[in-house]
């Protein structure tokens, strides 16, 4: 008996590759702190993380991280894109190149 097709398989490629990383961090609405989470996945447009509470999606707010060893902190604008349950994918909001390149420094530093 003549087995049926398989369907060819569907593969792609990122175009910018994730990096996995455990950065903790704190999301700001204004001044006003509202969520602490945990930074999973990064990548060159925005990272993945657990945060223990729902942000709205399409929301835009500032990410605060503290870089190590000395404890410089980092704000960056991030927009939800997207949110299962706890887990919420932002992209970063890089007006210009100078921003881009503060958001390249910091990840190549927490990286190492």
């Amino acid at each position: 008996m003549a087995s049926a097709p398989r369907a060819a398989q569907k593969s792609y490629v990122k175009r910018f590759p994730t990096r996995a990383l455990d950065l903790r961090f704190s999301v700001f609405q204004g001044t006003k702190m509202i969520a602490r989470g945990r930074c999973t996945k990064l990548n060159d447009t925005g990272f993945g993380a657990v945060i223990a509470g729902e942000l709205p999606v399409g929301q835009g707010l500032s990410i605060e991280f503290t870089l190590a060893p000395t404890n410089t902190k980092v704000r960056l604008m991030a927009s939800v894109r997207q949110r299962q349950g706890f887990l919420h994918l932002f992209d970063f909001m890089a007006p210009g190149d100078s921003q881009r390149r503060m958001i390249a420094d910091f990840w190549s530093e927490q990286l190492q």
